[in-house]
Formats: C-alpha cells, sequence, structure tokens
C-alpha cells in the first residue's frame, strides 16, 4: 500500500470515527491517533501510542518508587533531625544552667577571697585562690562551648 493510500484510509477512519461523535468511547479512545498515524505515514514514524503510553505508565511506576523510597528517606533524615535538634536544645540549656551556677561559684569564691582574715594561712589562701582561679576557668571554658555552639551548624547537612 503507498503512502497515499494509507492518507486516503487514514481520512476514512479519521470519518467514521467522527461520525461517533466527540462524547463517545470510540473517539475519546482514538482522540490524537488519527494524527499520531498521518505524522508516521508522512515521516516514516513508526510511532506507537499504545507502547508509548506502556513506557510512559512503566517510567511513571519507576518514578513514583524513586519518590516513596526518598519520602522514607527523608522522613528518617527528619525524625533524626528532630532527635539531634531537641538533643542540642538540651545540651544548650544544660551549658547555660552550668554556666550560671559556675558563675555563682565565681561570686561565692571572691567573697570567700575577701572574707580571708588577713591572719590567713598560706594553705586557706592557697587553698581558696585555687578554687577561685578553678571557677574562673570553668565559666570561661562553659561560655566559650556554650559560644562555639552557637555559631556552628546544628548538623553538617545544613551547611549546605
Amino acid at each position: 500500500m503507498t503512502k497515499a493510500e494509507e492518507l486516503k484510509l487514514l481520512d476514512k477512519i479519521d470519518g467514521l470515527i467522527k461520525s461517533a461523535g466527540e462524547d463517545s468511547y470510540i473517539a475519546m479512545t482514538f482522540k490524537g491517533v488519527v494524527e499520531i498515524a498521518r505524522s508516521n505515514i508522512e515521516n516514516d514514524f513508526g510511532d506507537t501510542p499504545v507502547e508509548d503510553l506502556a513506557a510512559a505508565r512503566k517510567k511513571a511506576d519507576m518514578l513514583d518508587g524513586i519518590a516513596r523510597q526518598r519520602k522514607g528517606e527523608y522522613d528518617a533524615l527528619k525524625e533524626d533531625f528532630d532527635k539531634l535538634s531537641e538533643a542540642y536544645r538540651y545540651a544548650v540549656q544544660t551549658m547555660q544552667t552550668a554556666q550560671y551556677y559556675i558563675h555563682i561559684e565565681r561570686v561565692r569564691l571572691c567573697n570567700a577571697v575577701d572574707a580571708l582574715p588577713e591572719d590567713a594561712s598560706d594553705e586557706e589562701i592557697t587553698s581558696t585562690v585555687r578554687q577561685h582561679k578553678q571557677a574562673q576557668t570553668a565559666a570561661r571554658r562553659c561560655a566559650e562551648v556554650l559560644d562555639a555552639s552557637r555559631r556552628q551548624p546544628l548538623c553538617y547537612s545544613m551547611q549546605e
């Protein structure tokens, strides 16, 4: 059969489809098929809508599977993030509490140094000063850690 004969037959098929009416199941089923057939004839193509549809459905199923997998991964990462976020908030709160108590201890030790009698023994002075220095060091380190934790992202993924 020649291309001209195929096009003539296609016109007859198109007329039959149109005679069924636009709301008919036949018209709905063959919607766009006549145009594909005409393009195939004129351009020597071999497009088949049924195969294209099957391939599209297969690809859609594959993409749906990937999306479901990614959703599962996202949910797991979000759960981990939420746990880490809560742990971080708890750590910061604990650090702030520790910083407060260290401050209180520093004040207490400063008062203890001020309260030392003039005739205090070298051991009393040394012990009180040592405790004071330890409290200062602890307070400074606590402040450094707390400050650094506020500047650092909560997790590596937030750096991207």
